[in-house]
């Protein structure tokens, strides 16, 4: 049944130090966003609004200290200190319901049993809450409920759903492994579980999990699976992306790399890769935003010597015959402007394309929402250009993607003087979210 809109009424040069980047496909962009981190970077996780938070995990002992989070801003700067003291962490988890980071953190120098969680806001960390276990593994469902993996729980290993009002975690089955490396996914109960080089699937009322993902092992290779993330590409689609890091010690020779996966499978046909040379370095984990782009955590032995490690944001690029993107061409006329308006998507779905005037009523042009950010479809001035899907009335026979993937309109226009923001929403069970693409956000001039 087809979900509808109506639910939401290999070598730059850095500062420092030459660094072997990851490869990305066509229609996809690779850059630097942050050298330096000394984070151990075991996990990272990104907020709705493109700040990455990265663990720092001490070395040397059973516990020399407590973890900090190094905290990368959406300009590229570094705070290696945006959270220390707080104890031993758990997997950085992204919370879709409110676009928010967290991580459980426990003490080992106590014997009681229980983690606190906290949620990570600009300001800081703010304590929100306490779960009967030591959280290893933590992601996030998209109504905000928490799933932890534990080695260490009152009701005994395994994964645990934390429900709403303070109520206990509900034991959900042994999971897979140490349960340490977990990834809801969108729109679905499912959980994705990393052990070793395999990744399986819990789904609720079956028993044990499923295959994911798995890869032929290679004698005197390692291979290590150090992440898993959501996709939040158009281009792949709903399902997972996984980071990789494999080393052959006959060669000395490393490999990373993030393969791409369904809802219910995963890909051994690889998304972005890198190539490094030393042993116990190269990928330490991937992660994406929900805006789009996937992070890239690595410290590939640069060609001169830098201290940290460099994080990469590889970004899906828009443009014609590129799935769920948006054109608009303003040509000025002796009367006013001709606009043509190009959508590109899949064929046969439904699509909503607004605009808002700027600047509007308020401020808010943009809005998050689970779904991810969309144009605020909410504000008053907000004008339904064409609503194939039926959101604000009867749905428009015209506001659908023809069968090649191409939607077309041109507007001969007065002449209005103004600066239009627009979007469009495309109806796909497919899509990142599990219900519909979002495209590009644009901004007009109307002579």
């Amino acid at each position: 049944m087809r979900k509808s809109l109506m639910v939401i009424v290999l070598c730059p040069v850095l500062a420092m130090a030459v660094v072997a980047q990851p490869t990305a496909p066509a229609n996809f962009n690779v850059g630097l966003h942050a050298s330096g981190i000394t984070a151990s970077g075991e996990t990272m996780a990104a907020d709705a609004w493109g700040n990455v938070f990265i663990l720092d995990h001490p070395t040397g002992g059973p516990f020399v200290g407590p973890d900090s989070i190094t905290r990368v801003g959406v300009n590229g700067g570094v705070n290696a200190a945006y959270a220390t003291g707080l104890g031993v962490a758990s997997q950085v988890a992204f919370n879709p319901k409110d676009g928010k980071c967290y991580a459980a953190f426990h003490s080992p120098l106590l014997t009681i049993v229980m983690s606190t969680v906290y949620r990570f806001d600009n300001a800081g960390p703010v304590q929100v809450g306490t779960t009967p276990l030591i959280a290893a593994g933590f992601t996030i469902d998209d109504t905000g409920r928490w799933i932890f993996g534990t080695s260490t729980a009152v009701s005994g290993p395994g994964l645990y759903r934390h429900g709403f009002m303070s109520t206990p975690p509900t034991y959900l089955g042994s999971g897979f492994g140490s349960n340490a490396i977990l990834q809801s996914v969108a729109s679905s109960q499912d959980v994705l579980i990393a052990q070793g080089a395999e990744v399986r699937r819990w789904s609720p009322f079956l028993v044990g999990t499923l295959p994911y993902w798995s890869t032929l092992l290679i004698p005197n290779t390692i291979v290590r699976v150090t992440s898993l993330a959501r996709s939040y590409y158009n281009q792949l689609g709903r399902g997972a992306l996984i980071g990789v890091n494999s080393f052959t010690t006959l060669c000395s020779c490393g490999f990373g790399a993030a393969f791409p996966g369904s809802p219910t499978s995963g890909s051994n046909a690889s998304f972005s890769t890198e190539t490094f040379t030393f042993p116990r370095t190269g990928l330490r984990t991937v992660t994406t935003s929900i805006r789009g782009p996937m992070y890239w955590l690595t410290d590939a032995p640069p060609v001169s010597t830098g201290p940290g490690k460099t994080l990469f944001i590889v970004q899906e690029e828009h443009g014609p015959n590129i799935p769920s993107s948006l054109q608009v061409n303003v040509a000025a006329s002796t009367t006013g402007s001709v606009v043509d308006i190009d959508v590109w998507g899949v064929p046969g779905a439904p699509l909503l394309l607004g605009v808002i005037p700027v600047p509007a009523i308020t401020p808010w042009l943009e809005i998050y929402t689970s779904y991810g950010w969309i144009s605020n479809i909410f504000d008053p001035t907000y004008i339904p250009v064409v609503d194939g899907a039926g959101v604000f009335g009867p749905p428009d026979p015209f506001g659908v993607i023809p069968s090649n993937g191409h939607w077309h309109l041109s507007l001969s226009l007065p002449p209005l003087g103004l600066q239009l923001s627009t979007q469009a929403l495309i109806e796909n069970s497919d899509a990142p979210n599990g219900w519909f693409n979002i495209t590009n956000r644009l901004l007009v001039n109307l002579p």
